[in-house]
């Protein structure tokens, strides 16, 4: 009897150790999907903070940087951001599953949304905005600033390429101008390359070679674009080359010329100050570079 009391004990005490190490197991199991839930949460919580910052420092771009009169199309977040920062609401086209893409020579602030209702690919928005002018954050969080091109990515990059050989020549044909007998666009080893390789916008060249028929001029540099953003530099700053007498006046001269020239176009002039205690002027253009 004794013998099968310690049985039946024995027996009770392994279901109960199994029952014991069952729950254990079960427990953990619940610990560790609800740590991988938690984790998963927190990875959405963080992606989605980044995509709102993209899109903040891309809003803020485009209110700065882009033509007041350049249509936008946007995810209907985006394009709140990019009205709060300042760019008018009747430029914008919101952008939703099915609906078309904005006209040539128009921007899309592509988002993750964006993105994933267009099936973004290498090449661009099947719709046509195969061109990136300039991007924030990196991978699957990122927002990049595109350009629209009917006619998809080898369109573009024929438009593209077009383009630059137009700038390029242009920019050398800047560069060999004479007047005051001297060169009237000097600058920087980087800028005769930039302006050589077609890197400077066609507007900006246009302005600076018909200043330079008339006024010496010295190129101080190039912004906004070129190698960083796969677009052409939009901005420059100019002033008078040191051995010319009477450089201020000279400046003045150029100064009033450029605002009556500017007038016409979307641009923005200022006197700026550059090293070596001298005044400067930068002239800006608005993105998009047009081909």
């Amino acid at each position: 009897m004794v013998v099968v009391i310690a049985a039946v004990a024995a027996v009770a005490l392994a279901a109960h150790s199994r029952q014991e190490a069952s729950a254990r197991r079960h427990a953990l199991a619940h610990a560790q999907a609800r740590a991988a839930a938690a984790r998963a949460a927190a990875a959405r919580a963080a992606s989605a903070a980044r995509v709102q910052a993209n899109v903040a420092a891309a809003a803020a771009w485009i209110a700065t940087q882009v033509g007041a009169r350049v249509r936008v199309g946007c995810d209907p977040s985006a394009c709140s951001a990019v009205q709060s920062a300042g760019h008018p609401a009747s430029d914008e086209v919101t952008l939703r599953p099915g609906s078309r893409l904005p006209g040539v020579n128009s921007l899309v602030v592509a988002t993750p949304i964006v993105r994933a209702d267009y099936q973004l690919a290498d090449g661009g928005l099947p719709g046509g905005a195969p061109a990136v002018i300039v991007s924030f954050g990196t991978g699957p969080d990122a927002v990049t600033v595109r350009e629209v091109e009917h006619g998809g990515r080898q369109a573009y990059d024929r438009a593209a390429a077009r383009a630059r050989a137009a700038r390029r020549a242009a920019g050398k044909r800047l560069l060999r101008s004479k007047a005051h007998g001297g060169a009237a666009a000097s600058g920087r080893t980087a800028v005769t390359a930039e302006l050589a390789e077609g890197l400077v916008d066609q507007r900006l060249i246009g302005v600076l070679t018909r200043l330079a028929a008339r006024y010496p001029v010295r190129i101080v540099g190039f912004a906004d674009g070129g190698r960083r953003a796969a677009a052409p530099y939009r901005q420059a700053e100019i002033t008078v080359p040191r051995s010319v007498r009477g450089k201020l006046g000279e400046l003045t001269r150029m100064e009033k010329l450029l605002r009556r020239e500017l007038t016409a176009d979307p641009a923005r002039l200022t006197v700026t100050q550059v090293p070596g205690d001298r005044r400067g002027l930068e002239i800006w253009f608005p993105a998009p570079s047009p081909f």
